[in-house]
C-alpha cells in the first residue's frame, strides 16, 4: 500500500449522539464513551493565516483533540497523537444531533 492511500484510509472511530447542548458547548454520548465538546474562545492571531481550534474534545475525561473548521461547514478535523506519530481525525456531522468520526489508520 502506498504511503498517501494509508495515510487517506479513515476508518470509523464512533457515531455518537448528542444528548445535551448549552452556550459553552455539547455533551455526546457514542460507544466509546462520552464526549465533550467545548468551545474556545476565538482570538484572530494579528496578521498570520494560521488556523486555531473552535473548540476541544474530550473523551471519557481525558483531552481526545482539538476541533477546527475545514472548509465544509459539516466537517471539522482533529489528530490525536499515538505514540511517536499524530493520526488525523475527521469529525463529519450527520444532522444537528448525530456526528461520524473518523480516524486514519
Amino acid at each position: 500500500m502506498l504511503k498517501a492511500e494509508k495515510k487517506n484510509d479513515l476508518h470509523l472511530f464512533d457515531v455518537i449522539k448528542r444528548i445535551r447542548k448549552d452556550d459553552d458547548g455539547s455533551i455526546w454520548q457514542g460507544e466509546k464513551g462520552i464526549y465533550i465538546i467545548r468551545h474556545i474562545e476565538q482570538q484572530k492571531p494579528a496578521g498570520k493565516r494560521k488556523k486555531v481550534p473552535l473548540a476541544k474534545v474530550i473523551l471519557n475525561h481525558q483531552f481526545l483533540t482539538g476541533l477546527f473548521a475545514s472548509k465544509k461547514l459539516e466537517i471539522y478535523t482533529g489528530d490525536v497523537k499515538d505514540g511517536s506519530r499524530r493520526r488525523f481525525m475527521l469529525f463529519k456531522m450527520i444532522d444537528a444531533q448525530q456526528m461520524e468520526i473518523r480516524i486514519q489508520e
